[in-house]
């Protein structure tokens, strides 16, 4: 039983066009993925900018009891 002859030249040429394609579409959710992340940092930066430099956290540290901090690994014991 013989088999069907295959045209090696038209199937590599093939197989090359579809590799191609593949690293193009990456290429292009890269740059996609970049450009979002430039604009969001523009955004970041525009808001460091244009703020008061009066920080939002109210927060204070020194009103923290230290013996009633628990790791994650203590709470997940739980």
């Amino acid at each position: 039983m013989l088999l069907p002859k295959t045209n090696i030249e038209q199937k590599l040429s093939s197989i090359k066009k579809k590799r191609i394609l593949a690293e193009d579409i990456d290429l292009k959710q890269v740059y996609s993925i970049l450009s979002n992340l430039d604009n969001e940092l523009d955004r970041i930066e525009n808001n460091v900018i244009i703020g008061n430099g009066v920080a939002n956290n109210k927060f204070n540290i020194d009103l923290l009891n230290s013996d009633k901090i628990y790791h994650t690994k203590e709470i997940k014991q739980i």
